[in-house]
């Protein structure tokens, strides 16, 4: 266990330094379903996320600002005053209220999410009041603030094409990015976003 550390640790700042320089991220926001031109004719059937977003329970490393590390199991919470990790600090007595810990977006670097079985990990870079984690990778870059595998097509906040800027994601600017690729444009007609950007990702480069 303590090599998967040491590996999920060097993972953790290899991905963060590899972040190209200059890049600004908008401040995060509640999702609000995309509207469109024609939408009461358009087939559109994205939801909202309940009002309190919760992940599952994950192992996560946790890169502080002053360099160190936490290896803890917790989940990421959305309420009003933002994102943050809870967590339980196994070293601190039941009894004690200390027991029960958030680490907040702005005390840390990023925050690495786990997989022990695959020694896998995802990153999510410290933005505002959340964590950024990709959701999709590829010509197009769509990022998430939750750290889950198998999120819906309305947790896909954020999109960055190549080296450019990450914006934050709507349908007119997913339209405009996608042209040049029919079958990716039928599918985002169809309101399936994850599957358009894939789409796109998966073509050949001589498209668009």
């Amino acid at each position: 266990m303590k090599i998967f550390y040491i590996v999920l640790a060097l993972f953790a700042f290899t991905t963060l330094n590899a972040q190209p320089p200059g890049v600004k991220i908008p401040a995060p926001q509640p999702y609000m379903p995309p509207t469109w031109p024609n939408e009461s004719t358009f087939p559109w059937h994205l939801k909202k996320r309940e009002k309190t977003e919760v992940d599952r329970t994950h192992s996560f490393v946790i890169n502080l600002k002053d360099s160190t590390q936490l290896f803890v199991d917790g989940k990421i919470i959305f309420d009003s005053s933002g994102y943050y990790l809870a967590w339980t600090d196994k070293t601190v007595k039941r009894s004690d209220s200390g027991r029960n810990k958030k680490t907040y977006p702005s005390q840390t670097l990023s925050l690495v999410c786990q997989d022990v079985q695959t020694l896998a990990g995802i990153q999510g870079v410290a933005v505002g009041s959340a964590w950024l984690f990709p959701a999709i990778t590829g010509k197009l870059t769509v990022y998430t603030t939750a750290a889950e595998d198998d999120l819906p097509d309305e947790s896909l906040l954020y999109i960055r094409k190549n080296d450019g800027p990450i914006q934050n994601l709507n349908v007119e600017m997913l339209e405009a990015l996608l042209q040049g690729d029919v079958k990716a444009l039928q599918l985002l007609h169809k309101g399936k976003i994850r599957k358009a950007i894939e789409r796109y990702d998966e073509a050949k480069p001589t498209q668009n």
